[in-house]
Protein backbone atom coordinates (compact mmCIF):
# COMPACT_ATOMS: atom_id res chain seq x y z
CA UNK A 1 0.00 0.00 0.00
CA UNK A 2 0.91 3.64 -0.15
CA UNK A 3 1.48 6.20 2.56
CA UNK A 4 2.63 9.91 2.71
CA UNK A 5 2.18 13.02 1.19
CA UNK A 6 4.67 12.05 -2.32
CA UNK A 7 3.95 12.04 -5.80
CA UNK A 8 2.35 8.68 -4.92
CA UNK A 9 1.11 7.48 -8.62
CA UNK A 10 4.46 8.19 -10.10
CA UNK A 11 6.80 5.99 -7.69
CA UNK A 12 4.72 3.34 -6.49
CA UNK A 13 1.40 3.20 -8.77
CA UNK A 14 1.49 1.63 -12.12
CA UNK A 15 1.08 2.84 -15.38
CA UNK A 16 -2.67 2.07 -17.17
CA UNK A 17 -1.38 3.99 -20.19
CA UNK A 18 0.90 6.85 -21.48
CA UNK A 19 -0.45 9.81 -19.37
CA UNK A 20 -2.55 7.48 -16.80
CA UNK A 21 -1.17 6.51 -13.50
CA UNK A 22 -2.73 4.31 -10.89
CA UNK A 23 -2.38 3.64 -7.15
CA UNK A 24 -4.75 2.22 -4.43
CA UNK A 25 -3.90 4.34 -1.34
CA UNK A 26 -4.68 2.85 2.43
CA UNK A 27 -5.59 6.05 3.94
CA UNK A 28 -4.45 5.63 7.37
CA UNK A 29 -3.63 8.94 7.60
CA UNK A 30 -4.19 12.28 4.76
CA UNK A 31 -2.92 11.68 1.88
CA UNK A 32 -1.86 14.61 -1.02
CA UNK A 33 -1.56 13.66 -4.66
CA UNK A 34 -0.22 16.74 -6.84
CA UNK A 35 -1.42 17.29 -9.66
CA UNK A 36 -0.81 19.57 -12.86
CA UNK A 37 -3.05 22.57 -14.48
CA UNK A 38 -3.48 19.72 -17.01
CA UNK A 39 -4.28 16.78 -15.01
CA UNK A 40 -7.37 15.30 -13.62
CA UNK A 41 -8.00 13.02 -10.80
CA UNK A 42 -10.77 9.62 -10.43
CA UNK A 43 -11.04 8.83 -7.39
CA UNK A 44 -13.00 5.52 -6.90
CA UNK A 45 -13.58 4.51 -3.23
CA UNK A 46 -12.84 1.29 -1.97
CA UNK A 47 -14.10 1.43 1.59
CA UNK A 48 -16.26 3.79 3.07
CA UNK A 49 -16.04 6.50 4.02
CA UNK A 50 -13.58 8.43 1.69
CA UNK A 51 -13.04 12.40 1.49
CA UNK A 52 -11.80 13.96 -1.48
CA UNK A 53 -10.14 17.64 -0.69
CA UNK A 54 -7.94 19.49 -2.30
CA UNK A 55 -4.95 21.89 -1.20
CA UNK A 56 -6.25 24.61 -4.36
CA UNK A 57 -9.41 24.87 -5.76
CA UNK A 58 -13.14 24.04 -4.20
CA UNK A 59 -13.15 20.30 -4.63
CA UNK A 60 -15.08 19.02 -1.40
CA UNK A 61 -16.93 15.19 -1.92
CA UNK A 62 -17.36 12.22 0.26
CA UNK A 63 -16.97 8.88 -1.61
CA UNK A 64 -18.72 6.14 0.13
CA UNK A 65 -17.70 1.94 -0.67
CA UNK A 66 -17.95 1.83 -4.91
CA UNK A 67 -18.41 5.46 -5.64
CA UNK A 68 -16.25 7.38 -8.00
CA UNK A 69 -15.70 11.05 -8.78
CA UNK A 70 -13.51 12.99 -11.45
CA UNK A 71 -11.24 15.95 -9.53
CA UNK A 72 -10.31 18.60 -12.17
CA UNK A 73 -8.73 22.00 -11.82
CA UNK A 74 -7.43 23.21 -14.68
CA UNK A 75 -6.31 26.62 -13.82
CA UNK A 76 -2.68 26.36 -11.97
CA UNK A 77 -0.52 23.30 -10.24
CA UNK A 78 -2.89 21.73 -7.35
CA UNK A 79 -3.50 18.74 -4.74
CA UNK A 80 -5.81 16.34 -3.90
CA UNK A 81 -6.18 15.52 -0.50
CA UNK A 82 -7.36 12.50 0.33
CA UNK A 83 -8.58 11.46 4.12
CA UNK A 84 -10.85 8.68 5.53
CA UNK A 85 -11.31 6.46 8.90
CA UNK A 86 -9.22 3.68 9.98
CA UNK A 87 -8.79 1.53 7.52
CA UNK A 88 -10.27 4.04 4.18
CA UNK A 89 -9.12 2.46 1.00
CA UNK A 90 -9.17 4.15 -2.21
CA UNK A 91 -8.13 3.79 -5.69
CA UNK A 92 -6.87 6.62 -7.92
CA UNK A 93 -6.29 7.57 -11.16
CA UNK A 94 -4.28 10.37 -12.33
CA UNK A 95 -4.71 11.55 -16.15
CA UNK A 96 -3.50 13.96 -18.19
CA UNK A 97 -6.11 16.05 -20.43
CA UNK A 98 -3.94 14.71 -23.37
CA UNK A 99 -3.99 11.11 -22.63
CA UNK A 100 -8.09 11.63 -22.61
CA UNK A 101 -8.28 13.28 -25.58
CA UNK A 102 -6.18 10.28 -27.39
CA UNK A 103 -9.06 7.79 -25.49
CA UNK A 104 -11.40 9.69 -26.97
CA UNK A 105 -10.37 10.39 -30.61
CA UNK A 106 -11.37 13.81 -30.03
CA UNK A 107 -9.39 17.14 -32.30
CA UNK A 108 -8.80 19.36 -29.64
CA UNK A 109 -9.46 22.74 -31.00
CA UNK A 110 -8.45 25.34 -28.71
CA UNK A 111 -10.72 27.90 -29.88
CA UNK A 112 -13.55 26.10 -28.15
CA UNK A 113 -12.22 26.84 -25.33
CA UNK A 114 -11.84 30.04 -25.20
CA UNK A 115 -14.07 30.61 -22.26
CA UNK A 116 -12.53 27.85 -19.96
CA UNK A 117 -11.38 30.14 -17.47
CA UNK A 118 -14.80 31.40 -16.59
CA UNK A 119 -16.36 28.21 -15.51
CA UNK A 120 -16.80 26.73 -12.54
CA UNK A 121 -14.82 23.29 -12.85
CA UNK A 122 -16.00 22.55 -9.13
CA UNK A 123 -19.74 22.16 -10.10
CA UNK A 124 -17.72 18.83 -12.98
CA UNK A 125 -17.38 16.73 -10.07
CA UNK A 126 -19.63 14.71 -9.36
CA UNK A 127 -20.53 11.10 -7.58
CA UNK A 128 -21.44 7.83 -9.97
CA UNK A 129 -21.44 4.55 -8.32
CA UNK A 130 -19.54 1.64 -10.05
CA UNK A 131 -21.03 -1.40 -10.76
CA UNK A 132 -20.48 -4.20 -8.46
CA UNK A 133 -18.29 -6.14 -11.25
CA UNK A 134 -16.82 -2.60 -12.41
CA UNK A 135 -15.65 -1.97 -8.72
CA UNK A 136 -14.33 -6.15 -8.50
CA UNK A 137 -12.96 -5.40 -11.50
CA UNK A 138 -10.99 -2.41 -10.55
CA UNK A 139 -9.37 -3.74 -7.06
CA UNK A 140 -8.03 -6.36 -8.82
CA UNK A 141 -6.15 -4.52 -11.01
CA UNK A 142 -3.80 -3.82 -7.55
CA UNK A 143 -3.34 -7.52 -6.73
CA UNK A 144 0.23 -7.88 -7.14
CA UNK A 145 0.58 -11.59 -7.31
CA UNK A 146 -1.77 -12.11 -10.09
CA UNK A 147 1.47 -13.17 -13.17
CA UNK A 148 0.32 -12.84 -16.66
CA UNK A 149 2.22 -12.50 -19.98
CA UNK A 150 -0.69 -10.29 -20.79
CA UNK A 151 -1.79 -8.41 -17.96
CA UNK A 152 -0.50 -4.84 -19.21
CA UNK A 153 -3.32 -5.51 -21.66
CA UNK A 154 -5.89 -6.79 -19.74
CA UNK A 155 -5.08 -3.80 -16.84
CA UNK A 156 -6.03 -0.92 -19.49
CA UNK A 157 -8.89 -3.10 -20.71
CA UNK A 158 -10.18 -2.81 -17.00
CA UNK A 159 -9.82 0.64 -16.92
CA UNK A 160 -11.12 1.60 -19.81
CA UNK A 161 -14.36 -0.22 -19.56
CA UNK A 162 -14.87 1.29 -16.14
CA UNK A 163 -13.65 4.65 -16.90
CA UNK A 164 -15.92 4.77 -20.50
CA UNK A 165 -19.54 3.55 -18.11
CA UNK A 166 -18.58 6.51 -15.62
CA UNK A 167 -18.12 9.07 -18.69
CA UNK A 168 -20.87 7.43 -20.49
CA UNK A 169 -23.20 8.16 -17.12
CA UNK A 170 -21.99 11.62 -17.20
CA UNK A 171 -21.68 12.86 -20.26
CA UNK A 172 -23.93 10.47 -22.70
CA UNK A 173 -22.72 8.96 -25.80
CA UNK A 174 -21.61 11.18 -28.46
CA UNK A 175 -18.88 13.29 -27.70
CA UNK A 176 -17.45 15.70 -30.75
CA UNK A 177 -15.13 17.81 -28.25
CA UNK A 178 -14.11 17.31 -24.99
CA UNK A 179 -17.05 17.38 -22.48
CA UNK A 180 -14.79 18.57 -19.57
CA UNK A 181 -15.29 22.58 -21.01
CA UNK A 182 -19.00 22.65 -21.40
CA UNK A 183 -20.86 25.27 -19.81
CA UNK A 184 -21.90 23.62 -16.38
CA UNK A 185 -24.85 25.68 -15.28
CA UNK A 186 -26.16 24.88 -19.04
CA UNK A 187 -25.29 21.29 -18.32
CA UNK A 188 -26.95 21.18 -14.76
CA UNK A 189 -30.23 22.37 -16.36
CA UNK A 190 -30.49 20.04 -19.10
CA UNK A 191 -30.16 17.19 -17.02
CA UNK A 192 -32.64 18.16 -14.75
CA UNK A 193 -34.97 18.56 -18.23
CA UNK A 194 -33.86 14.49 -18.34
CA UNK A 195 -35.10 14.11 -15.13
CA UNK A 196 -38.35 15.77 -15.59
CA UNK A 197 -39.12 13.67 -18.55
CA UNK A 198 -38.25 10.54 -16.50
CA UNK A 199 -40.27 11.20 -13.87
CA UNK A 200 -43.26 12.09 -16.31
CA UNK A 201 -43.48 9.41 -18.63
CA UNK A 202 -47.25 9.19 -18.31
CA UNK A 203 -47.67 12.91 -19.66
CA UNK A 204 -44.05 14.26 -20.43
CA UNK A 205 -44.29 18.43 -20.88
CA UNK A 206 -44.13 19.73 -25.03
CA UNK A 207 -40.66 21.41 -26.12
CA UNK A 208 -41.97 24.77 -24.87
CA UNK A 209 -43.02 23.76 -22.09
CA UNK A 210 -39.76 22.02 -21.07
CA UNK A 211 -37.52 24.18 -22.07
CA UNK A 212 -39.46 26.95 -19.97
CA UNK A 213 -39.23 24.77 -16.86
CA UNK A 214 -35.53 24.65 -17.14
CA UNK A 215 -34.71 27.88 -17.89
CA UNK A 216 -33.30 27.71 -21.60
CA UNK A 217 -34.15 28.28 -24.83
CA UNK A 218 -35.45 25.64 -26.79
CA UNK A 219 -32.44 25.67 -29.40
CA UNK A 220 -29.88 25.46 -26.76
CA UNK A 221 -32.22 22.35 -24.86
CA UNK A 222 -32.22 20.61 -28.35
CA UNK A 223 -28.39 21.18 -28.84
CA UNK A 224 -27.14 20.16 -26.07
CA UNK A 225 -29.83 17.48 -25.00
CA UNK A 226 -28.09 15.66 -28.61
CA UNK A 227 -24.90 16.77 -26.97
CA UNK A 228 -25.13 14.99 -23.63
CA UNK A 229 -27.36 11.91 -24.33
CA UNK A 230 -26.68 11.15 -28.13
CA UNK A 231 -29.81 11.41 -28.81
CA UNK A 232 -32.89 13.72 -29.57
CA UNK A 233 -35.71 14.52 -26.55
CA UNK A 234 -37.87 12.35 -28.87
CA UNK A 235 -35.67 10.02 -29.32
CA UNK A 236 -34.87 9.56 -26.11
CA UNK A 237 -38.13 9.88 -24.42
CA UNK A 238 -39.14 6.93 -26.62
CA UNK A 239 -36.87 4.46 -25.80
CA UNK A 240 -36.98 5.49 -21.99
CA UNK A 241 -40.65 4.55 -22.22
CA UNK A 242 -40.41 1.40 -23.67
CA UNK A 243 -37.33 -0.22 -21.64
CA UNK A 244 -39.68 1.25 -18.73
CA UNK A 245 -42.16 -0.87 -20.54
CA UNK A 246 -40.04 -3.89 -20.43
CA UNK A 247 -39.23 -3.39 -16.69
CA UNK A 248 -42.48 -3.12 -15.96
CA UNK A 249 -44.22 -6.45 -17.79
CA UNK A 250 -40.82 -8.24 -16.47
CA UNK A 251 -41.84 -7.51 -12.78
CA UNK A 252 -44.94 -9.65 -13.43
CA UNK A 253 -46.64 -7.06 -11.11
CA UNK A 254 -48.88 -4.92 -14.03
CA UNK A 255 -51.21 -5.54 -16.55
CA UNK A 256 -51.20 -4.49 -20.30
CA UNK A 257 -53.34 -1.60 -19.38
CA UNK A 258 -51.89 -0.69 -16.39
CA UNK A 259 -47.81 -0.37 -18.44
CA UNK A 260 -49.56 1.28 -21.43
CA UNK A 261 -50.88 4.23 -19.06
CA UNK A 262 -48.24 4.43 -16.76
CA UNK A 263 -46.14 5.56 -20.02
CA UNK A 264 -48.60 7.63 -21.86
CA UNK A 265 -50.39 5.05 -23.79
CA UNK A 266 -54.27 6.25 -22.78
CA UNK A 267 -55.62 3.25 -25.43
CA UNK A 268 -53.56 -0.06 -24.92
CA UNK A 269 -54.46 -1.11 -28.28
CA UNK A 270 -52.32 1.65 -29.41
CA UNK A 271 -49.71 0.75 -26.89
CA UNK A 272 -49.29 -2.92 -28.16
CA UNK A 273 -49.64 -1.51 -31.84
CA UNK A 274 -46.22 0.70 -31.14
CA UNK A 275 -44.68 -2.44 -29.00
CA UNK A 276 -45.08 -4.58 -31.55
CA UNK A 277 -43.64 -2.21 -34.39
CA UNK A 278 -40.48 -1.68 -31.93
CA UNK A 279 -40.03 -5.42 -30.79
CA UNK A 280 -41.72 -7.18 -33.86
CA UNK A 281 -44.07 -8.82 -31.14
CA UNK A 282 -46.87 -8.17 -28.77
CA UNK A 283 -46.12 -7.44 -25.00
CA UNK A 284 -48.31 -10.69 -24.42
CA UNK A 285 -45.75 -12.79 -26.58
CA UNK A 286 -42.26 -11.18 -25.99
CA UNK A 287 -43.23 -11.62 -22.05
CA UNK A 288 -43.56 -15.68 -22.90
CA UNK A 289 -40.64 -15.57 -24.75
CA UNK A 290 -38.61 -13.93 -22.19
CA UNK A 291 -39.74 -15.69 -19.18
CA UNK A 292 -37.65 -18.62 -18.44
CA UNK A 293 -38.74 -21.92 -19.57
Amino acid sequence: MVHGTTDILLSEGFAVDQGVHGARIALDAAVEVPCGEQDMLWAVALSDKVHCGSGVGPINIDLHRGESALLLWPRSPWSAVLSGDDGAEISVFRITLDALHRMLAVDFQSAKQAGAARMDYSKLSRVVRLSPVQLQALERLFIHSEQSRFRAIARRGIFLDAFAQMLETLYGTDIDQCPFHIDSDTERKIRSAEHVLVNNLHAPPDLQSLAFEVDLPKAVLKEGFYYLYGKTISQYLQDYKFEHATTMLESGKYLIKEVAFAIGYQNPSHFISAFKQRYGTTPKQWLKQSSPQ
